[in-house]
């Protein structure tokens, strides 16, 4: 099995920030405070 499909390039293009995180309690952080920002 290969995993995920990697479509960073793709959301690059739309516009949007890609942000990589080592593991699953770090992204939720992160996605935490990028939400906050927008409130």
């Amino acid at each position: 099995m290969r995993g995920f499909d990697d479509f960073t390039p793709l959301f690059l293009r739309m516009g949007f920030e890609v942000n990589f995180e080592d593991s699953q309690r770090k992204a939720v952080k992160l996605a935490r405070k990028i939400n906050m920002m927008f409130w």
